[in-house]
């Protein structure tokens, strides 16, 4: 949502008996454009929350034999936003009311102030029902309905403008003018500053991560076989409430320490491969903003590689499984949530988090061989994805 979606309104003020005639010629123009796409200049607008409007607002040249006292040109947009809240960034629908300066203008006689003053009450108007909108949208679950949002709190104010044109006689009635002002100072004082509404995790989350890893040995396992230095790995992760899946699979490229024979001769400074993977559940016992420890448990899967050589075409393995323990080490390096629901995910709100990942995996291993442990050491890049809903 990276455009400007925009419904405005272009009303404008006959002149012809204004201050003193009951039977002006009442002339309202209405233009809705629903959903045009608008990218405003910041210097051409006046934003409501700027202050009073101002006879320096309307910069626009009045119609050549126009009839008219002045024209305003009001726009309400919502766009994409975002804010920082704890080292947060918040993703969300904002709105907007104001006032096009080029394209409203006022004429610079002894009735401005009157006709600002009307004008004012219109501008009230859009900031009641904006408000209004503003405190919605970003409780709906289903993107597609911003759009009908929109329309509804645009034409409630249509409505109201209406009825306060007929009412002040299109601002000839200076005391129902200065009545409605009143009473929308009122209205909009009951409405506290915009603030992002409160986000809790929802279910169901889903990570993955990418490692630089190195495997060592223990026991009989380390007099066999060299640490293996340069590895990678990866993992994927499932978070279900506060439990965590985890998928891992490393590989990383050691050599033999000393001769030994299983089938072949395996003999020293052979280069071997060595992966180890894993399932496992754990459950985070640090849980903030920045650090996140979580142990884990599981079942994992070691298997050291002979390569294929003349004589052994499809190579060897040795292989054994068994339990295994480990934990995972996160620091958050960004965290954002969209508090706009994503179309793909069924119109489902997301937190993210990116973090550094640093952990341990360690597997008992026991085969015709060695035995002993193997310890997997990774570091790298996480990054998760949770449902999240406001409340």
């Amino acid at each position: 949502m990276n455009s400007y979606i925009t419904i405005f309104e272009k009303i404008i003020i006959p002149t012809h008996n204004f201050l003193f005639s009951m039977n002006t010629i009442k002339i309202l123009i209405l233009l809705i454009i629903p959903f045009a796409i608008i990218k405003a200049d910041a210097q051409g607008i006046k934003r409501y929350e700027e202050g009073p409007l101002k006879v320096d607002d309307f910069l626009g040249e009045p119609e050549r034999g126009s009839d008219l006292l002045g024209q305003t040109l009001i726009k309400l947009e919502y766009y994409t936003d975002e804010i920082e809240r704890n080292d947060t960034t918040f993703v969300f629908a904002n709105t907007k009311n104001y006032l096009d300066k080029s394209a409203s203008w006022i004429l610079k006689d002894e009735s401005k102030f009157q006709t600002l003053e009307y004008f004012q009450v219109l501008f009230d108007i859009r900031e009641f029902y904006r408000r209004q909108l503003q405190n919605e949208i970003n409780t709906l679950t289903e993107r597609q309905e911003y759009n009908r949002l929109m329309q509804s709190y645009y034409d409630k104010g249509t409505l109201e403008i209406q009825r306060f044109q007929i009412k002040s006689d299109y601002g000839v009635n200076e005391d129902i003018v200065q009545k409605w002002s009143l009473m929308l100072y009122q209205r909009l004082s009951m409405f506290d500053e915009f603030e992002i509404p409160s986000v809790r995790d929802k279910h169901w989350g889903f990570g993955g991560s990418l490692y630089y890893t190195n495997n060592f040995s223990s026991g009989d396992m380390s007099d066999k076989l060299n640490p293996a230095y340069a590895g990678f790995g990866f993992s994927l992760d499932v978070i279900y409430k506060d439990y965590y899946l985890f998928l891992n699979a490393f590989l990383a490229w050691g050599t033999v320490k000393e001769d030994f024979i299983y089938e072949e001769s395996w003999e020293k400074d052979l280069t071997l491969g060595m992966a180890n993977a894993n399932i496992s559940i754990g459950y985070p016992i640090i849980d903030n903003r920045t650090h996140k420890l979580i142990p884990y448990l599981g079942y994992g899967l070691n298997e050291v590689s002979y390569p294929d050589t003349e004589g052994v075409e499809d190579g060897l393995t040795v292989n054994s499984s068994g339990l295994h323990a480990g934990f995972w080490y996160d620091y958050n390096l960004f965290s954002d949530i969209e508090l706009i629901p994503n179309i793909g995910f069924g119109g489902a709100k997301f937190s993210n988090q990116q973090y550094i990942r640093f952990g341990l995996n360690v597997l008992r291993v026991n085969n015709v061989v060695y035995s002993g442990y193997s310890l997997n050491f990774s570091l790298g890049y996480s990054v998760m994805a949770r449902t999240v809903e406001t409340y």
